[in-house]
């Protein structure tokens, strides 16, 4: 029964992915289970036999007659048999052969028939099942995740498997083979598979997982700091190894998708901001063109009713002109020489048209709500201005004074500002001429 007693743990790369029925390669924690599992029912499978060997070799054993119906050797035959059949067919938690149905099978069969075959036989098909396990724990690799030199390495113990080397010695090629493991592994990792290796107590290899995936380290997020010290408890609380690293994954995943999931939503706002951005980059190019496209006119009439005078534009002493209404204009249409300016003949000709154009090309945006409407408005201008936030956006929002603006501010930002969400804005931006024009000290009108 020499054949027995090889291992079947062996210091490989460490899988962190549980698998059931017996998927290969093994986990950690099924190597593990499956090693310690197998040395107990080596220990206890010698025990028994000592034990029997010591209780028939007393006097108390009874008379043994060396003959085909010596009750001694009958008994300590049928004890024998039992020990083995305890070794061979065991239900104990995490032996190696747990899964494999169909060999058990044939092993119980092998047990119970009546004719029961030379226990030689029996560890034969046994060593051959363990050696078909080894093959496929050491051997299978993943061609995405394991490194070239790992596979290279595993292809290797394959080749010997297939040559018929024994069992015995391809494991001891393999010890061999790993006394350099710096191209298959990294520091780290051999500190940890070489303490597995040689540990044999679940409180040491506790310690060893804790030390080697919850160590914290200087450039940890808080968030990383936090889960590391979650499954350091869940180690120390003695959950199995598998399933603290697959709840890890779990969660590492659960993240990754809710950070992906937050990208995407940001990435989906900037593409309708940039969407946005450029209609509205599209529409004022489509604009400026056609301003381009329609004849500039080189003359105009004077604004009062009945003058009818022309006036050339391109007149070097200049001609009278609205100061606000050419402010306003310059705000959204500073080329535009045609629509929103006003004209006259003469300063007689302004003041004449003053309150009627005050009137009717000055109407502060509040309207009804202006707090001038129904009284004086006043005269001065230079205390008049429009929104910032209007004006931000493409459109024009003129107030008649600070003090209106002040007072209705809130209301105006409600009625024209709850799509574009924008009050940035407390001052408005008032009223200033260009400063190459003189104005006329008795009217907002500039010469």
């Amino acid at each position: 029964m020499e054949g027995i007693e090889f291992q079947i743990r062996t210091l490989r790369r460490p899988s962190f992915t549980p698998f059931v029925d017996h998927r290969y390669p093994l986990s950690i924690e099924q190597r593990i289970q499956q090693s310690d599992q197998f040395n107990r029912s080596k220990r206890d499978l010698a025990t028994t036999l000592a034990n029997i060997e010591d209780s028939f070799s007393t006097s108390r054993a009874g008379s043994h007659t060396g003959g085909p119906k010596c009750e001694q050797c009958t008994a300590k035959k049928e004890k024998t048999w039992q020990a083995y059949h305890d070794f061979y067919l065991g239900n104990e938690s995490g032996r190696w052969d747990a899964g494999l149905t169909t060999y058990r099978k044939e092993i119980s069969s092998m047990f119970a028939g009546p004719d029961k075959p030379n226990l030689e036989v029996i560890h034969s098909r046994f060593e051959k099942e363990l050696r078909d396990h080894l093959r496929k724990n050491l051997c299978t690799f993943q061609e995405r995740t394991d490194p070239p030199a790992a596979i290279e390495h595993k292809k290797a113990i394959q080749a010997q498997f297939d040559e018929g080397v024994p069992t015995k010695t391809i494991l001891q090629n393999i010890l061999i083979a790993e006394q350099d493991l710096s191209a298959l592994y990294s520091e780290e990792e051999i500190i940890f598979l070489d303490s597995l290796e040689k540990s044999q107590t679940a409180q040491e290899r506790t310690k060893i997982y804790t030390r080697y995936y919850c160590s914290s380290s200087y450039n940890d997020t808080p968030q990383q700091k936090n889960i590391k010290a979650k499954y350091e408890r869940l180690f120390e609380n003695g959950v199995p190894h598998d399933e603290v690293i697959s709840l890890w994954r779990q969660e590492v995943v659960e993240l990754q998708r809710q950070e992906i999931s937050r990208l995407k939503h940001r990435l989906a706002e900037l593409r309708l901001a940039q969407s946005a951005h450029l209609k509205d980059k599209a529409k004022k190019a489509e604009k400026d063109h056609q301003m381009q496209e329609l004849p500039q006119k080189k003359s105009v009439q004077c604004n009062l009713r009945d003058c009818g005078t022309e006036l050339d534009l391109e007149d070097e002493d200049g001609v009278l002109q609205c100061a606000l209404c050419d402010w306003l204009t310059n705000k959204v249409q500073p080329d535009d020489d045609r629509r929103g300016r006003t004209y006259y003949c003469s300063a007689r000709h302004a003041e004449e048209d003053f309150d009627d154009h005050d009137h009717y090309e000055h109407v502060c945006t509040m309207h009804g709500e202006c707090i001038h409407d129904g009284g004086p408005i006043p005269v001065d201008t230079s205390f008049s201005g429009i929104c910032r936030d209007c004006l931000q956006a493409g459109s024009i929002s003129y107030f008649c004074s600070q003090e209106c603006w002040n007072a209705n501010m809130e209301h105006h930002r409600e009625e024209f500002h709850d799509e574009r969400n924008e009050n940035h804005a407390q001052e408005l931006e008032l009223f200033q001429p260009e400063p190459d024009l003189e104005i006329s000290p008795s009217s907002p009108m500039e010469a």
